[in-house]
C-alpha cells in the first residue's frame, strides 16, 4: 500500500511541476510581446531626442542603436538613455559619430550663374536649406560638428545676401562672416545692406561691396547748337558707341560730347540703342 501511495504522490508532483512550467511558458508568451512594445515606445523618445537621424531597432528585449550621433557626448547620452529603458536586457551601439571641425568653415564663391562651394554643414536639415541656394553643390559637403548656434539662419541670411550680387564670396568662420562682392547697382547694394543689417545673434559680419553702376536710367539730351552741329548730353548704356550719335549730326561734327557718360550695363529693356 505504501508503494502504491509513494507512486500517486511521485505522479501528483510531476503534473504539478509540469503544470507549473507550462502556467509560466503561458505567461510569458503572452507577456513578452507587450514588453517588447513597451521598449519600443520607449526608444521611439530616444529616436526624436537625436540632433541627427537616429534608429533604435528592439529585437525582443535587445535594443540596436544605428544612425549618427553629433558628438561623442551625444552617442554616451543617447546609449545611456538607451540603458534606462525598463525591461531592455542587451544594448549594441552601431553610432557613427560625426567629426568635429574648428573653427567650423563655409565658403561659397559667385561668378554670376557658376558657384564654386567648400566646407562642411552641421545636418541634414541645414543641407536642405543651404541647398535651396546653392542647388546640387550642397550635396557635395560632408557634415561635421561644431558650428555655432544658429549656423543655419545665418548662412539662409548670408547666402539671401550674396544672391543679390553679381559675383562675390561669403565666407563663414565659427561666428564671423564675410560677405564681398559686385553689385549691379546702388539698389542691389542697398538691398544686401538691409539683408545684413541685422546678425543672428553671436554672429558678426564684414561686408565689403563694389558697385558697377550708379543706377541713373539711361537717358539722352541734344541740342542743336549751330548748322547741323549738337551738344549731348546723358547716359548711354555699354552696349552703344558714339557713332550711334553720328546720324543726329546731319553729317556735321558733334559740337560737344562731354556730357555723354556710358553705363557698365547693357539696356535691360533692349530698347537701346
Amino acid at each position: 500500500m505504501n508503494s502504491g501511495g509513494n507512486v500517486r504522490r511521485s505522479f501528483g508532483f510531476a503534473v504539478l511541476v509540469v503544470g507549473v512550467g507550462l502556467l509560466g511558458w503561458w505567461g510569458s508568451a503572452r507577456t513578452a510581446p507587450a514588453i517588447e512594445d513597451a521598449i519600443s515606445t520607449a526608444t521611439a523618445a530616444i529616436e526624436a531626442e537625436a540632433t541627427h537621424a537616429v534608429t533604435a531597432e528592439v529585437s525582443g528585449r535587445d535594443i540596436t542603436l544605428r544612425g549618427i550621433a553629433d558628438t561623442e557626448l551625444e552617442r554616451d547620452l543617447l546609449l545611456a538613455r538607451a540603458e534606462l529603458v525598463e525591461g531592455r536586457r542587451v544594448v549594441r551601439n552601431e553610432l557613427t559619430v560625426l567629426p568635429s571641425v574648428e573653427p567650423y568653415f563655409f565658403r561659397v564663391e559667385k561668378d554670376g550663374p557658376r558657384l564654386g562651394v567648400e566646407g562642411t554643414l552641421p545636418s541634414e536639415a541645414a543641407r536642405e536649406a543651404v541647398g535651396s541656394f546653392i542647388g546640387a553643390a550642397a550635396g557635395r559637403l560632408d557634415l561635421a560638428s561644431g558650428a555655432p548656434p544658429g549656423w543655419g539662419a545665418a548662412a539662409e541670411q548670408g547666402l539671401t545676401g550674396l544672391n543679390g550680387l553679381k559675383t562675390g564670396v561669403l565666407e563663414m568662420r565659427g561666428p564671423e562672416m564675410l560677405l564681398q562682392g559686385l553689385a549691379a547697382t546702388p539698389f542691389e547694394a542697398e538691398f544686401v545692406e538691409e539683408v545684413m543689417a541685422v546678425m543672428e545673434p553671436g554672429f558678426t559680419r564684414l561686408l565689403d561691396l563694389d558697385i558697377e553702376d550708379d543706377g541713373r536710367p539711361f537717358a539722352l539730351d541734344v541740342s542743336y547748337v549751330r548748322d547741323g552741329a549738337v551738344r549731348a548730353s546723358g547716359k548711354l548704356p555699354v552696349t552703344m558707341t558714339l557713332d550711334a550719335l553720328t546720324p543726329l549730326s546731319k553729317g556735321e561734327d558733334v559740337a560737344d560730347l562731354s556730357g555723354i557718360t556710358f553705363a557698365r550695363l547693357p539696356s535691360p529693356d533692349g530698347l537701346w540703342p
